[in-house]
């Protein structure tokens, strides 16, 4: 899709905005499909892979290789070098944990 002008950026903003900022349902397929179309996506080729449930497979093993390898439980979870703050047991990570990670991303650079 990236080279058919499809903006992975802009939709996973759009995706983010959607859910957190306008309390929209991100497991709405048409919703998905309008948020793909508007960063340069085929409307019906967004509807056809969600609703044949097409890339299932690619997801799930993204998901093992992010557990297995970068050792992530939860989501959210925030990583900078060996460093990490990650929500569990349904309770997400506290702002000072982000902040205290983000402080010391920002000494090394």
């Amino acid at each position: 899709m990236a080279e058919n002008g499809f903006n992975i950026r802009k939709y996973n903003d759009s995706v983010f905005e959607a859910h957190f900022e306008n309390q929209q349902r991100i497991d709405d397929v048409e919703l998905l499909a309008d948020l793909a179309e508007a960063a340069g996506a085929k409307r019906e080729d967004i509807l056809t892979l969600l609703n044949e449930n097409r890339n299932a497979k690619k997801v799930e093993d993204s998901n093992i290789e992010v557990w297995q390898t970068l050792e992530i439980q939860a989501v959210p979870s925030y990583v900078y070098g060996d460093k990490m703050a990650a929500s569990g047991g349904g309770l997400l990570v506290p702002i000072s944990k982000v902040a205290e990670l983000f402080k010391l991303a920002s000494k090394n650079e």
